[in-house]
Order: C-alpha cells, then sequence, then structure tokens
C-alpha cells in the first residue's frame, strides 16, 4: 500500500462541506478529518519534527529556530506511521 493510500485509510472517511453553514465553526468547515493520535514526522532544512495534527490538505508543527513567512514553500521528507510509509510533502506555510 503507498503512502498516499495508507494516509487515506488512517484519515477515514472525507467530510462533506456541501450541506455545512458558511457560520460553522473549524473543523466543521473542514473538507478532510485532523488527526492527533498518529503523528507523522516531517523534515525541514534537515531537521525531524511531529505533526501535533494533520489531514489530508495539510499538517500542523512545532519547528522553532526556523524563521518563516507566510505563502512561503517547504517541502522535504514525509514519514508516515508505518516502516514503509515514506514520501515527500510540499507545503505553504500559513
Amino acid at each position: 500500500m503507498g503512502l498516499i493510500q495508507r494516509l487515506k485509510q488512517l484519515a477515514g472517511r472525507e467530510t462533506s462541506s456541501e450541506h455545512t453553514p458558511r457560520f460553522a465553526l473549524g473543523a466543521e468547515r473542514r473538507r478532510h478529518r485532523r488527526l492527533q493520535n498518529v503523528r507523522l514526522t516531517i523534515f525541514i532544512n534537515g531537521k525531524r519534527y511531529k505533526t501535533n495534527d494533520w489531514s489530508l490538505g495539510g499538517f500542523r508543527v512545532m519547528a522553532p529556530g526556523n524563521d518563516f513567512v507566510t505563502n512561503q514553500h517547504i517541502s522535504g521528507a514525509l514519514h508516515g506511521p508505518g516502516l514503509f510509509d515514506r514520501g515527500t510533502y510540499e507545503a505553504a506555510i500559513a
């Protein structure tokens, strides 16, 4: 099983935003469910970080010591929870 298929399996079903009111809060507006109990390992500038939470649309990570600016693009290696769940990511800082 590839990394993307494994991540989709971990994320479970996608939530539908089709009938979600505009005034709904945070998680209810999200297209993909955020996961906190399964952590991913990402590499930024050669350093390893664990995600605080993630979904198929992105991840949140605390990476002190890095000087990022909004909309800055980063990329690197991504390791999933399994031994062979590895790949790469491309992200924009939010």
